[in-house]
């Protein structure tokens, strides 16, 4: 919508505003990223990780899976990719984490989840996999981590 508002700008237009406008187009995936940070940390404010004391029962396990996804290019790509997750699994999140890889190809995703058996975390896991497919990027599970809690 914003890149057709800036296509049928009236040729009348004075080249700075259409300049500026070009700009803020431009910058309009970081500031999603930046929006949707602002929302993740509401939202991990809202559900906290659970005690490593074992006060909260709730859940009895807790787990983290690492994807790696070499088709993520850019902000927009981590936002889609966040966000898919979000989605996904949002009464089991405890926090996701997408960022690009250093090396200038791809990137990777870490998402720490809540299950309450290990059957359940495997289907979360694939839940997870899977809303990142959807998304239109090809993915691997690179590392999962199944963490049973103990009780005191």
């Amino acid at each position: 919508l914003a890149i057709l508002i800036h296509l049928t700008l009236p040729t009348v237009m004075t080249r700075p505003l259409r300049a500026c406008t070009g700009f803020l187009l431009a910058l309009l995936p970081e500031l999603v990223h930046i929006f949707n940070q602002a929302v993740m940390r509401r939202t991990a404010r809202r559900k906290q990780p659970l005690p490593s004391n074992g006060q909260d029962q709730s859940y009895s396990i807790a787990g983290q899976v690492e994807l790696t996804v070499p088709t993520m290019g850019c902000v927009a790509c981590i936002n889609k990719i966040e966000s898919s997750i979000r989605n996904s699994i949002s009464s089991n999140l405890a926090s996701s984490e997408a960022s690009l890889l250093s090396s200038g190809t791809g990137g990777k995703a870490r998402v720490e989840f809540w299950a309450n058996s290990e059957g359940e975390a495997r289907e979360i896991v694939e839940d997870i996999e899977s809303a990142v497919q959807d998304a239109g990027f090809a993915s691997s599970v690179s590392s999962v981590t199944i963490n049973p809690r103990t009780k005191p």
